[in-house]
């Protein structure tokens, strides 16, 4: 029998029972699955995703200051008393490098808490989608992923981004085991590569135009700009090659 992959457009939609034992791919496109990626490809130790604000700074201040980044946003805009937000441009090597990256996004992260009892766990964004579609592929278990959503309701984007990953494992054998993941794939096909013109349309992304940030958006549509892999290794993000050796 083909491995399957679903998805799920809601956290609130989800039990544990829905990850243990598969792979499961966790997507925020707009921002923290891109944002996090690049902070990784740009030479981050790991990223410490945190539920609250409050909860990141006791991580903050458990590992000590010198060694580690307060990042995150509420609203879309930086937290006071953070040192970064959620702008994959903020990210860049001189800024992020060897640092260890507490996360506390509005979405993001509890997406990622909520996948982590999955038997293995990545974050997927347009900018790694080929690394995803290769690690998913290359294990045993089915497949499911989870939209990180906007503040409790469905994104366009993510489910967009979903459906990507659909197509590229359908092309490799996986059966689409869900309504989820059916209507992800259809709307992915319909966009005929259009992401940019796409997001800025969407609730989030014209929300996130109106404070400033419509910069973001290119980076965020550079399909397969990295070859990168966060994975779930010991509750923490790492790229995978450092996940690999212990």
């Amino acid at each position: 029998m083909p491995r399957k992959v679903a998805v799920h457009f809601l956290r609130a939609e989800t039990s544990s029972e829905d990850f243990l034992g598969r792979t499961a791919i966790v997507v925020d496109l707009l921002r923290a699955s891109t944002t996090i990626a690049t902070a990784l490809a740009n030479g981050a130790r790991d990223v410490i995703p945190a539920g609250s604000p409050e909860r990141a700074m006791e991580l903050c201040n458990a590992i000590g200051r010198s060694s580690a980044l307060l990042c995150g946003e509420r609203n879309g805009e930086m937290i006071p008393g953070f040192d970064l937000g959620n702008s994959p441009r903020e990210y860049a090597a001189q800024r992020v490098g060897d640092k260890r990256l507490i996360f506390a996004s509005s979405n993001g992260s509890a997406a990622i808490l909520t996948a982590s009892d999955a038997g293995r766990m990545c974050v997927g964004a347009l900018v790694n989608a080929r690394a995803v579609i290769r690690w998913a592929e290359s294990g045993k278990e089915d497949c499911v992923i989870l939209c990180a959503g906007k503040l409790g309701r469905f994104a366009g984007e993510d489910a967009a981004c979903a459906g990507h990953f659909v197509l590229a494992l359908e092309q490799r054998g996986f059966a689409a085991a869900n309504d989820g993941a059916r209507t992800a794939a259809r709307l992915a096909s319909s966009l005929r590569g259009r992401w940019l013109e796409f997001l800025r349309s969407t609730d989030h992304g014209a929300y996130l135009c109106a404070l400033g940030f419509a910069a973001d958006f290119p980076v965020v549509c550079a399909v397969d700009s990295l070859d990168v892999l966060p994975v779930w290794h010991e509750n923490r993000l790492v790229a995978m090659a450092r996940a690999t050796k212990g």
